[in-house]
This record gives C-alpha cells, structure tokens and sequence, in this order.
C-alpha cells in the first residue's frame, strides 16, 4: 500500500495525466521531457515524476563501442588462436579484467552525450 507524503497533494498524478504522458512516450519516444511537459501543461518536475514513479520510465546512458570492420574477424581469431597457445603452456600466468577504457578517437565524455 502506497503511503501519502505529508506534503502537498500530487495534482498532476491524475490517471489522465498518466495516460496521457504514456501515449506521449510511446508515439515520439526521442522528444525531450521539457518539449513534453510543455506539450501536456504539465511542469517539468511533475512529468519526470510520472515518468519515474507511476511508469517506470528511466533515462538509459549512451554506451559507446567500438566498430568491428570486416578485416576485424581475421585478426581477432589469429589473437584468439596465439592466445590458446599461449594459456595452454604451464609458464604463463594469465590474469584478465573486465573493466576497460578505450579511447580511439579523442576523449569521450559520455555524460555530454
């Protein structure tokens, strides 16, 4: 059971209100959330309220990755090849990590994505 902040009272928390921000989302999902609060004459605090509390919506981060170009394929299984040579000798000791920052083409600052 949901209990009621002591505060003001959600006014924009109306099932209309709701129903509406989810058709907005679904039909143009690109738009930004003041674009939309503008749109439905909602303020911007009570769209992002809706969006979070009532629907669930969460911004998602832009991951950057690398591209694989065909010419990619031949090299990546000659270094997987050499690197089963090499695991399967008994003087090599392999430690691997699942963290990894590459910067190929100039520093990239995700949160001004």
């Amino acid at each position: 059971m949901k209990r009621t902040s002591p505060g003001c009272p959600h006014m924009a928390w109306t099932p209309e209100n709701i129903e509406s921000v989810r058709r907005l989302v679904i039909e143009s999902p690109q738009r930004s959330t003041r674009s939309r609060a503008s749109i439905l004459g909602l303020s911007h605090h009570s769209l992002q309220r809706i969006l979070h509390g009532e629907l669930n919506f969460h911004p998602y981060k832009i991951m950057t990755v690398q591209k694989l170009l065909p010419s990619d394929f031949v090299q990546r299984r000659l270094f997987f090849e050499r690197m089963l040579e090499i695991i399967a000798s008994d003087d090599v000791i392999l430690i691997m990590s699942d963290e990894a920052h590459f910067d190929l083409d100039g520093y990239v600052n995700k949160q001004n994505c």
